[in-house]
Formats: structure tokens, sequence, C-alpha cells
């Protein structure tokens, strides 16, 4: 039989990095070390993989002139957009003209750019003066093909009756493309 005081119990693995000794402190000042370069690497990694960031908001000024008839009529067009194309309606919600002086329309829009580079839908939320004919209101863009498919942007639209059945609409705002 051993004596008790001459029995070594076994020492756990992490005691060795709480050692006061020459080789813990040496032990203790490695691992730190490692551990600080990998979280440099980490955030520097980061830093460096982080995604592109959007092209920065351009002016917009978009004339139009819109058939009634049917809905449709060539654009001119100055920003980050296509010179110059063709609109069409995709949908009108007439509602609200139950007061005789005023009524809102929803109405969807599509621009199709005459040098082929895409196609780009506005939604436009505008309220008909019935006296005047003039409209006003807010368009976004919906949705994009082509150069414009990440195309986003907002703004004012103001229409003006040029002759009868005839529209310009002139489209203030901004855009850009992520």
């Amino acid at each position: 039989m051993v004596p008790a005081e001459i029995v070594a119990e076994p020492v756990p693995w992490w005691k060795g990095f709480y050692s006061r000794s020459k080789l813990g402190v040496v032990v203790m000042r490695r691992l730190a070390l490692v551990i600080g370069l990998f979280a440099i690497l980490a955030l520097s990694a980061n830093v460096l993989a982080a995604p592109a960031r959007a092209t920065g908001s351009q002016a917009v000024f978009i004339r139009v002139e819109t058939f009634i008839d049917s809905g449709g009529g060539p654009f001119t067009a100055t920003g980050p957009i296509c010179p110059s194309g063709e609109t069409s309606t995709l949908f009108a919600n007439f509602v609200g003209g139950q007061s005789g002086s005023h009524a809102q329309i929803l109405i969807g829009k599509q621009f199709t750019c005459g040098d082929g580079t895409g196609t780009f839908e506005l939604l436009l939320r505008v309220e008909l003066d019935f006296a005047t004919g003039n409209t006003t209101g807010t368009w976004n863009v919906l949705s994009g093909t082509g150069a414009y498919e990440k195309l986003h942007g907002t703004g004012d639209v103001v229409g003006t009756p040029e002759a009868p059945g005839v529209t310009i609409d002139v489209y203030t705002g901004a855009m850009h493309i992520d």
C-alpha cells in the first residue's frame, strides 16, 4: 500500500495555462497573440469582402407625350436612364370620382428604351382635376429589365393637357442603379 501523501492526483489540462511558472506565462502570451491575430484577420476579411455600395442618386427628368386613347406615347429623358423610347400603360385604376371635382388614379407605366438597353416600370399615384384636366402625383420604380434590372427611384409627376386626347406628363425626381 502506498501512503496517501505520495499518490499524485492528475492535473487538469487547463491548469497549465494558469500556472505562474515561466512556461505558463509564455504559453498564455502566445495564446493571446494567436487569438488577437485571428480577430484582426477576421475583421479585415469582412471589410475587404464587403459588397459594393449602390451608386449615388442622380436627378431625372422625363417628358412623355401621352395619348389618352392608347395610354402610351414617346418619351425623352435625362439622368441614369436611356434618352428616349416609348411608353405603355399596364393598368389604370380610377377611383373617387363621386365628388365630381377630382379622382385618384393608380397607374402602372412601362418605359421601353429605344436604344435596346431595357425597360423599366413605374407606379404612379395621381389626382385628376376634372375642371382643368391636370394631374399631379408621385411615382416610384417598380422593376426593370436589362440595364435597368436594379433601377430604384422616386419623384413627382405633373400632367397638363396639350390638345384633345393628348397630355404632356413631366416626371422629376431621382434614380440610381445598384
